[in-house]
């Protein structure tokens, strides 16, 4: 549905949690920039803004367990957490949902040892379960957008359709 759709319904569901005003949104790692080889990690200039946010916790969310997690998140997140941060997955997924992402999701959300995860599919709950995570099968963060977030009104002649790409280029189609 789009990276923004979820980021403000998580935004939502974590301040029906913590109390309006307590969570805020900040970019997320330069290693999702468009386009950009993932396997490389984040750009080597790159500001690690996340690594050095004062919080008590990060929520990432989304289908982040790719074959590319630890190359994007293998810095930051065991810094945060050395400092005493605790680590939230809401709405999290696999991305292709085969083996290697599993691999690799594995051997880093055992180190990290996240306070909680809640998944957004029951087949990812079901493979984080089984390895002693705090798991919990929900849903998509983007189902509370319309609680979230009121659109403006447009007037469009017609109506409209919109389409959303993430990492990929616009693909040709017609309607």
């Amino acid at each position: 549905m789009g990276n923004g759709f979820f980021y403000e319904g998580g935004k939502w569901i974590l301040e029906q949690v913590f109390g309006e005003g307590s969570t805020g949104l900040v970019q997320t790692q330069p290693a999702y920039w468009t386009f950009r080889d993932q396997r490389k990690g984040n750009p080597e200039n790159a500001f690690p803004l996340l690594a050095n946010l004062d919080v008590d916790y990060l929520v990432l969310q989304g289908p982040l367990f790719t074959k590319t997690f630890r190359a994007i998140w293998g810095d930051t997140l065991p810094r945060l957490r050395r400092r005493g941060v605790e680590l939230i997955l809401l709405g999290s997924a696999f991305h292709r949902y085969d083996p290697e992402e599993e691999r690799v999701a594995k051997s880093f959300l055992q180190e990290l040892r996240p306070l909680a995860v809640v998944t957004r599919d029951e087949v990812t709950c079901r493979s984080l379960s089984k390895w002693g995570l705090n798991c919990h099968n929900g849903v998509d963060s983007a189902f509370a957008l319309p609680l979230a977030y009121t659109p403006p009104v447009l007037r469009i002649d017609g109506g409209y359709i919109a389409v959303t790409f993430d990492r990929y280029p616009e693909p040709c189609f017609s309607v």
